[in-house]
């Protein structure tokens, strides 16, 4: 009976390279199809917040949701933070505590944030975002960054810059 067993131990067929191949294809081909999933999402944010429209979004985010006085200020321009500075508030003090209230309702979550209207006009590298929720419109300007604004460290993924709505949009707490 051992003998038999391990007779047929010894002609069992084993599995054949062609098997093992097309396991480790369909595995390789499987790793290939999430990394280019991941990719396509990856780019398509950046695209999307490297718009007028996306760049107004990400600041709103960051300021208003998030209470990040640091990543809004970002968004904006040199001048408008200098401004800011001016008024004896640092600005990422000054957006620490922003919030953005249109209509009846104060805006402070992030599916609010995406349910509001954006409309942008573009024009001689300007541009102009219009946000409305509750009939209540705010506008926002930008202009493209300079080039040490572009290059500054951790600047944010857009070429643009907000240089204008930003106080009456935005009220500190308290």
């Amino acid at each position: 009976m051992s003998k038999t067993t391990t007779e047929a131990a010894a002609t069992a067929p084993r599995p054949r390279p062609s098997l093992r191949r097309g396991v480790m294809l369909l595995a390789a081909f499987g790793l290939a199809a999430l990394v280019a999933v991941v990719l396509v999402v990856r780019w398509s944010r950046s695209e999307t917040t490297a718009t007028p429209t996306g760049t107004v979004k990400a600041f709103l985010l960051a300021s208003v949701v998030d209470n990040n006085g640091f990543e809004a200020c970002r968004y904006l321009d040199t001048a408008t933070i200098r401004e800011a500075r001016s008024s004896g508030a640092s600005c990422e003090s000054m957006l620490s505590g922003a919030r953005l209230r249109l209509g009846p309702e104060q805006i402070d979550r992030e599916a609010e944030v995406e349910q509001l209207t954006y409309r942008a006009r573009l024009r001689d590298g300007r541009a102009a975002v219009t946000v409305t929720a509750h009939g209540t419109s705010r506008l926002f300007l930008l202009r493209r960054g300079d080039a040490e604004e572009l290059e500054e460290f951790q600047a944010p993924p857009t070429p643009w810059r907000i240089d204008s709505g930003v106080a009456a949009v935005l009220t500190p707490n308290g």
